[in-house]
C-alpha cells in the first residue's frame, strides 16, 4: 500500500504542529520552574495577586489569574470580531 501525497502532507502538517505545540509547552513548564526558583510562581504576571491554588492545580503553567485570563480573552475575542467585520465590509465594498 502506498500512501498519497495528500495524505503524507496532511500527516507531515500535523506532526509540524505538534513540535510547535511541544516548543510552546516546553516553554511554559520551564517558565513556570523559573518562576518557582525566583519565588515568583503562583502570582498573577497582570495584577500580581495569588492564582487560585486550584487553578495552578489544574493549569500549572497558568500566569495569570482567572480573571486576567478571562479579560485577555474577551479583549482578543473583539479584535477578532472587528477584523471579521473589517474584512467583511471591504468584500461587500469590493
Amino acid at each position: 500500500m502506498t500512501l498519497s501525497p495528500a495524505v503524507i502532507k496532511n500527516c507531515k502538517q500535523k506532526l509540524q504542529q505538534l513540535l510547535k505545540d511541544t516548543d510552546k509547552d516546553r516553554e511554559a513548564i520551564m517558565t513556570a520552574l523559573q518562576k518557582m526558583e525566583d519565588k515568583k510562581y503562583g502570582t498573577c504576571v497582570n495584577c500580581k495577586k495569588e492564582i487560585n491554588p486550584e487553578r495552578l492545580k489544574f493549569l500549572p503553567t497558568a500566569l495569570r489569574c482567572v480573571e486576567c485570563q478571562t479579560d485577555i480573552e474577551r479583549r482578543v475575542q473583539e479584535i477578532t470580531a472587528r477584523r471579521v467585520a473589517c474584512n467583511s465590509t471591504r468584500v461587500l465594498l469590493n
